[in-house]
């Protein structure tokens, strides 16, 4: 990342933060605290509930369903009460329902639009969840930029706890700018249009044999050849991914076009920062073109406006 030769001192945590805590941030802060009542805000970042950390444990470790067929797992999101007509509409919640790994019949489904169908709802819950993770953080970075600005001095495992958070997301604690850049959610039409495109659909061999969604790359030890990255699960392969475009500099233009919407109010517009993933493939602007298209011909928008159930599947 190219860096201007004159740069303003290091502001701190709570002069940086504190424009966005009076634009609306207060809302994040409360969003973490939601259990339900009124209307939920259209920003899943506002609305992340305390368990969000258990549930993406959950997730990320394989816990939930290894479905051995396409009709297997229609069947248990049938039980759930899943429906994609409801939750665009916003009727229901997402249920929390983890999907390991995706069943090796997917490409034996002919009829196109049941299996992306099926396919939105494996990733949904998963991406939901790591998004929730994700906007913990952001409301607690909120939080305690909002003491300092009081005046109240940061405790210990405060301080501790930020200066994980920065490693985490690759960022500096006396860089809060940029931290608050990173931690945040990934809209959840981009992430379904990247792994639609990445394993067509769900019926590429790598997601159906090692878990790959996004078609990340690993280097050998001479760093001359690249392999595509395997994943013991589909919940990994998902907070990898929302983790690169978090932290990896690559993408800083795609974080700065985000914390511009966020400092304008603004929703997440997948489309615009889609535009800056050309660094994502080499094929560039076709592939921004192809993601822009699939996110407009599915109205995958529809889905950012998901939120994930208060209980687990298995309890409700």
């Amino acid at each position: 990342m190219i860096r201007k030769k004159s740069q303003p001192a290091p502001r701190s945590l709570g002069q940086t933060l504190a424009t966005v805590v009076s634009l609306g941030a207060l809302a994040l802060i409360g969003g973490a605290h939601w259990l339900g009542a009124g209307k939920p805000s259209d920003d899943p970042a506002a609305r992340a509930p305390l368990a969000s950390r258990m549930a993406w444990s959950h997730a990320a470790n394989g816990a939930g369903i290894v479905p051995h067929s396409v009709a297997g797992m229609q069947r248990q999101f049938t039980l759930a009460g899943y429906h994609l007509d409801d939750i665009r509409q916003g009727v229901t919640a997402v249920p929390r329902l983890y999907v390991a790994r995706l069943p090796l019949d997917m490409p034996g489904l002919d009829d196109a639009d049941q299996r992306k169908a099926v396919f939105i709802k494996a990733l949904l819950p998963l991406i939901l969840a790591v998004d929730e993770a994700a906007a913990v953080d952001r409301s607690r970075l909120i939080v305690l930029a909002a003491r300092e600005q009081r005046g109240e001095p940061l405790r210990a495992v405060e301080r501790d706890w930020l200066a994980a958070l920065a490693r985490r997301y690759g960022g500096r604690v006396d860089n809060p700018a940029d931290l608050l850049a990173r931690v945040d959610i990934v809209p959840p039409s981009l992430a379904l249009a990247q792994a639609a495109e990445e394993t067509g659909w769900g019926t590429s061999r790598v997601v159906l044999q090692h878990n790959a969604l996004f078609g990340q790359q690993v280097w050998n030890a001479n760093g001359r050849e690249a392999s595509i990255r395997a994943f013991d699960h589909l919940g990994t392969s998902v907070a990898a991914y929302i983790q690169n475009l978090n932290a990896h500099p690559a993408y800083a233009a795609f974080r700065a076009s985000r914390a511009a919407l966020r400092a304008a109010g603004q929703p997440l517009d997948s489309d615009l920062l889609a535009r800056t993933l050309h660094r994502y493939s080499e094929r560039r602007a076709d592939y921004i073109a192809d993601l822009r298209r699939i996110i407009r011909s599915n109205s995958l928008v529809e889905f950012d406006r998901a939120r994930l159930s208060l209980r687990s599947a298995e309890s409700s």
